[in-house]
């Protein structure tokens, strides 16, 4: 005759659940294991700063242009204008004027900058890379809670709440 031939039954001691011998790894625990793998985990504070420093690196030419732009032509005529200021030859409606002009770009450098990195950071968040060059470096992504590219809406939220976190410096 003929012989059957059984499946052993045994017990997964991962998850307890009956399985058959035949079935290795557990399908339970297999599934378990894939779920916890699409699961994003979040980088820590160090590599997100380190990250973040990497793209001000790379965002330094920027900047020194910004900051070239703002302080070219004019530099000169602020430091007469600090003189005269102080000279007290001015009046008061000229110094108010002065002081005015000179907070207007002592303002406008920063709010360029932050324009302009926003166009980086926003691009590159989104992009097929999903992340900066100072993440990608550091093999970090930015994703939604499905492991998914972020829009551009979610990564202009990001970058205007990185501003506002930088506003409380």
């Amino acid at each position: 005759g003929s012989t059957a031939v059984q499946s052993l039954i045994v017990f997964c001691p991962d998850c307890g659940r009956e399985r058959t011998i035949e079935t290795e790894p557990c399908p339970n625990c297999a599934e378990a294991a894939r779920a916890d793998r699409a699961r994003p985990r979040y980088a820590g504070f160090w590599r997100r700063a380190a990250a973040f420093l990497l793209d001000l690196i790379i965002l330094a030419p920027t900047l020194l242009v910004v900051r070239s732009y703002l302080e070219r032509p004019p530099y000169l005529l602020h430091r007469i204008v600090w003189v005269n200021l102080n000279s007290g030859k001015l009046t008061y409606y000229e110094r108010e004027r002065l002081e005015e002009a000179l907070t207007h770009r002592i303002i406008e450098a920063p709010v360029l900058f932050f324009f302009l990195s926003g166009i980086y950071f926003v691009a590159m968040e989104c992009s097929p890379l999903q992340g900066t060059f100072g993440k990608r470096l550091l093999r970090l992504r930015v994703t939604d809670l499905e492991g998914r590219r972020i829009r551009p809406g979610r990564a202009i939220k990001r970058h205007f709440a990185r501003g506002l976190s930088g506003l409380m410096w």
